[in-house]
């Protein structure tokens, strides 16, 4: 076992080991009170929670014009770059959104409200 890893069991190896608190003591034989397991668990909770994906400026702005029905070239000529970086831009966005194309990407787009 590894120096951060819990040992197997309660303390004093004993599976019946009273904790701290005797029979009546915290739920968790290692001695973390309920504050703290409680509290450990609103994080948990916390971060498992959907958050909206962390899209950068750029990508935000290729994904308006590609809602809006626009192709990667009319996409390029409006932010002024290649269609190739409107591309790359679009991989991460998809990549970010959890989509496969375009159509969902645009579906994805409307339920985040960009260009609403």
């Amino acid at each position: 076992a590894g120096a951060l890893e819990r040992p197997e069991g309660p303390p004093g190896g004993r599976p019946d080991a009273a904790g701290p608190g005797g029979a009546s003591g915290p739920a968790d034989p290692w001695g973390a009170s309920a504050a703290t397991t409680e509290a450990a668990r609103a994080d948990a909770d916390a971060s498992s929670a959907w958050r909206p994906p962390a899209l950068t400026g750029r990508e935000t702005e290729v994904l308006l014009w590609v809602a809006r029905g626009k192709t990667n070239r009319d996409i390029a000529e409006i932010l002024g770059m290649s269609p190739r970086t409107v591309n790359k831009h679009l991989e991460h966005v998809f990549e970010k959104l959890g989509v496969e194309t375009r159509t969902a990407a645009a579906a994805a787009a409307a339920r985040l409200r960009i260009g609403a």
